[in-house]
């Protein structure tokens, strides 16, 4: 390495991870500091890479990864034994460390050969780039122009400009250079000048070792030749690479001989043009070499007395600046006789250097609760931030690899007495949040339902939390309560609504939390209403209707109302129906529950239950709800944003009161119609992280919800002039949320979220189309929005192993990091659901999570 006019050498020494730091300024070295590497095991790591004074280690077989920073003393692991399986045989062929400058960020890539083991499989190579910013592997598509057969040199790799290199050789052929770029991602072939003539095999007698030298990159081949009296000579090339990507041989040295022992083994030049080699250290000891300092010009060569191993090719030297840190303004240590002295001192100055300003920082205001320029000037890094985030979202593996508790051990166990600057907080999201993250907003991400994003919605919920209004009833913030009127209008004309479901008719629209929120205060609102007519004693004789599909929430909604648990009705439902409620299996529910002298209340149908996306009969359970005079709830939540679309309005079709069809989604019945629509499920091109909930009845949520507690009474609400949104819902605070869905509303138009919708239901079509084509897998329910339901089929349709071989095949590709699908059970059959409906899913990722699917089926089905 190079301080100023010094050179230093990082040697490692026949101590297992122990390094000695040697400055090389005089004619010979002296030590100035000697380094361990803790907690990496008992195997020797030699120097894989290095940059800006971060070394990556790695033991012979490269299956340990580790980060080390020698200034601080600090290791960080990285990666682990690669998994082996049945199919093939795994081996980690190259490794290597380098640093991308426009995403400054440390970065390592790593080459797995996967080598079959039976006949019929074909070996492959699977490419990694590990990110330090993001603390995450991914795969890349990248594949190196390389045979399997290939020997890749284990020395350390030469980093120049974000470019790694590799000496590389193939079987029968050349010795070329292998690079490759962290910018672009991609790998080429560098061919070594055809004057060079290696022996045959290279690397087992006199490999070229690659150096970086002047931001140009080299090579030095070692030439073994006999003399006119037969006497081995020595000599050393060194060639460069120009722009053209030719070679130019600049110099060739003639190495000083050394008896009857092998030549030295060439190093690298200091910076006053000295040559340093290693030789071997005595005749035996061929694991040991002796550090030699060479001068070309005078032909003298000084034994400098060093020793370092000779292990696998691995004698090499680190030949890079400790990096004491950006941030330092007063110069580092100078690394003398005494550098491990001088560099504690050093490291106590600036700590107390640090604490000066820290404790200047406590005397000074810290971030003001609201002032604009800082709210400005922070606002910009929070954007930038999510914007980076959303710009390397596919870096991450989809579903969090992190182990229960892991937080705990990285986060201090009380708050910050002090202010801490905001860059802290953003490395620490980046180290220890986003490792803890299942990213709902990656493009592979086929989980659930999808949770999107979009922009209009970032910026609605950047308003609605800059005014921070409390809109929980008209006084509080007009404009809040009157376009949440105005905004649930236009969507519900977009939904085709009747007149009943607007403001303008009896019944109306309101922003609910959630939609186990929406679905709690229909059930309140009903229960109030019926007890009001039988009597409140009758509470335990209410009954309420849903399929066995139905969302979770209805259950827990029952449960807060106080509906007996035995009778909150499930009915089954199967494939004959396509897991929709049959009317007739409900109509003889409620007439078997008359008989028994209860009352049917409540009946929730549901168009896109959560399993697989059944749409329930609404006209013909609509009917039985009139004639039973019951509260017909739709839970809407994951379809409902698919019916802006005409094509599929008719899944909300019911019947008017006049008993005839009209073109709307619902209608009223004789008692009370509600109609949820979630922004939090199918198609959530609005990302309102909300629930729509549309009454024709108003009053019946007043009646079960209003309180007007003294300190709220106003004039304009006592006289029944306005909307007062808190008797709509459980909590009394409201957020300014109908501000997003106008936001989205305008800067995207119907047209564009049409569009949207039918672009993730195209997708879904063509995964669907997919598994068709495949005998090994089957469609287990039809396609009717933007999920498909399938597994993989059990061998001579052995259903007994059926749930174990998609439970293994689920856990095997969401493992991968590479997508993220769910799982349901329908009828006794375990099966995988992916849901498209990210904002960045594209063709390319559905084609990806197929091909993976597949890949990891042959593999399941190979083990059988």
């Amino acid at each position: 390495m190079k301080n100023k006019a010094c050179d230093y050498q990082l040697i490692q020494t026949s101590e297992i991870n122990c390094f000695s730091l040697y400055s090389c300024s005089a004619e010979t070295f002296s030590k100035c500091l000697d380094l361990k590497v803790l907690n990496v095991g008992n195997f020797f790591h030699f120097v894989k890479g290095s940059c800006n004074g971060l070394l990556c280690l790695s033991e012979f077989s490269q299956n340990y990864t580790y980060l080390w920073n020698p200034s601080i003393r600090k290791v960080k692991k990285i990666a682990s034994f690669p998994v082996q399986d049945t199919i093939y045989t795994l081996t980690i062929i190259a490794l290597g460390f380098g640093f991308h400058r426009a995403e400054n960020d440390y970065k390592v890539v790593r080459v797995t050969r996967f080598r079959r083991k039976r006949k019929g499989k074909k070996s492959r190579f699977e490419v990694e780039v590990y990110s330090l910013r993001l603390n995450a592997w991914r795969s890349i598509s990248a594949v190196p122009p390389i045979s399997y057969d290939v020997q890749v040199s284990r020395r350390r790799c030469a980093l120049l400009n974000g470019i790694v290199y590799w000496m590389t050789m193939e079987p029968n052929s050349s010795t070329f250079i292998l690079s490759f770029d962290f910018g672009s991602e991609e790998f080429k072939r560098i061919m070594l000048p055809h004057q060079v003539v290696l022996p045959t095999p290279v690397f087992e007698q006199t490999p070229p070792i690659i150096r970086v030298s002047e931001k140009t990159l080299s090579f030095f081949h070692r030439i073994l030749r006999q003399d006119d009296d037969e006497q081995l000579g020595c000599f050393c090339e060194v060639w460069v690479l120009e722009m053209d990507d030719t070679w130019k041989n600049t110099c060739t040295i003639l190495l000083p001989k050394m008896g009857h022992i092998a030549c030295p083994l060439p190093l690298g030049f200091t910076t006053n043009g000295r040559f340093l080699m290693a030789r071997p250290w005595g005749c035996t000891h061929r694991e040991v070499k002796v550090v030699v300092l060479y001068d070309p010009e005078s032909h003298q060569a000084t034994d400098t007395g060093i020793k370092m191993i000779d292990f696998y090719e691995c004698a090499d030297t680190y030949s890079e600046r400790l990096n004491f840190g950006p941030d330092v303004a007063e110069q580092s240590p100078k690394l003398t006789s005494d550098g491990l002295t001088e560099a504690k001192s050093w490291r106590k100055r600036k700590k107390k250097k640090t604490e000066q300003s820290i404790n200047q920082q406590k005397m000074e205001s810290g971030l003001k609760p609201m002032d604009a320029e800082q709210l400005r000037e922070n606002a910009h890094k929070m954007v930038d931030f999510i914007a980076d985030y959303y710009k390397t979202i596919e870096n991450f593996p989809v579903l969090s690899q992190v182990q229960p508790g892991y937080l705990r051990e990285l986060l201090p166990d009380s708050a910050p007495t002090h202010p801490e600057p905001l860059q802290h907080i953003f490395d620490d999201i980046q180290a220890k949040i986003l490792p803890g993250v299942t990213h709902w907003q990656s493009p592979n991400f086929f989980g659930y339902y999808p949770s999107n994003s979009s922009i209009a919605g970032f910026l609605g919920e950047m308003m609605s939390a800059g005014l921070n209004i409390v809109g929980f009833s008209w006084i509080t913030s007009p404009a809040a309560t009157e376009l949440e009127m105005i905004v649930l209008d236009w969507f519900g004309k977009m939904l085709k609504l009747p007149e009943e479901f607007l403001s303008a008719g009896k019944g109306g629209g309101v922003i609910q939390g959630t939609a186990s929120e929406a679905v709690l205060v229909v059930l309140l609102a009903a229960r109030d209403k019926i007890l009001r007519r039988v009597g409140k004693n009758s509470l335990e004789k209410l009954v309420v209707y849903a399929s066995d599909q139905t969302h979770s929430a209805l259950q827990k909604a029952c449960q807060i109302g106080g509906i007996h648990p035995d009778n909150c009705r499930l009915l089954r439902t199967d494939s004959s129906t396509d897991y929709a409620l049959s009317p007739n299996v409900l109509d003889e529910a409620i007439s078997n529950d008359v008989t028994s002298g209860l009352i049917p209340f409540f009946l929730c149908a549901t168009v896109g239950t959560t399993s697989s996306t059944a749409v329930d009969p609404l006209l013909e359970l609509g009917k039985i709800a009139k004639s039973n005079d019951m509260w017909f709830h739709v839970d809407a939540a994951y379809a409902g944003s698919a019916c802006i679309c005409p094509e599929y309005r008719h899944y909300m079709m019911v019947l008017k009161r006049q008993t005839h069809l009209t073109q709307m989604h619902i209608n009223g019945f004789s008692r009370t119609l509600t109609v949820q629509c979630s922004g939090s499920r199918m198609q959530d091109s609005l990302w309102l992280a909300m629930a729509v909930l549309f009454t024709s009845d108003r009053n019946a949520l007043i009646h079960a919800l209003s309180t007007n507690p003294e300190f709220l009474k106003n004039k304009a609400s006592q006289a029944n002039l306005v909307v007062d949104y808190k008797d709509w819902q459980i909590p009394l605070g409201r957020r300014f949320r109908s501000l997003k869905l106008w936001m989205v509303l305008r800067l995207y138009g119907l047209e564009n979220l049409q569009s949207y919708i039918r672009n993730h239901i195209n997708l879904a079509k063509l995964f669907e189309e997919l598994v068709a084509q495949d005998p090994r897998f089957e469609i287990v329910t039809p396609r009717l929005f933007s999920l498909v339901c399938f597994r993989l089929l059990p061998p001579h349709n052995d259903e007994t192993c059926a749930t174990k071989l998609n439970h293994g095949l689920l856990d095997a590709v969401n493992s991968t990091g590479k997508i993220f699908v769910s799982h349901t059970v329908l009828s006794g059959k375990y099966l995988l659901r992916l849901a498209v409906g990210a904002p960045l899913t594209e063709e390319r990722h559905v084609n990806a999570a197929w091909k993976l699917l597949q890949d990891e089926a042959s593999a399941l089905l190979a083990t059988l």
